[in-house]
């Protein structure tokens, strides 16, 4: 069973990964190398909130948020192939 909390900065290339394999799933036979976490997850992980999901200490799925002039912005909530229509992503959705 999966339990919910902040993301830490540790969990970064976790989460990164979970983002690159859902954007690249269109051609897994030809996916470019992953690189680093790319700098605006970085960005809004010291900015503004995220939240995961997980299981034995591994990353499941991710929300993140930020707040710009008193108005907050959904910037991404991904789950990773394998743990896809197991409601992750509407759980994170009510942090």
């Amino acid at each position: 069973m999966a339990t919910f909390r902040p993301a830490r900065a540790s969990d970064l290339p976790d989460i990164y990964y979970i983002f690159y394999l859902n954007e690249t799933a269109y051609a897994p036979a030809s996916r470019p190398p992953i690189g680093e976490v790319a700098a605006d997850f970085r960005h809004i992980y010291r900015t503004g909130t995220m939240y995961v999901a997980e299981e034995e200490k591994r990353v499941l799925a991710f929300a993140a948020s930020i707040t710009r002039a008193g108005k907050t912005f959904l910037t991404h909530l991904y789950v990773h192939p394998d743990h896809q229509s197991e409601h992750l992503g509407t759980q994170l959705l009510s942090f």
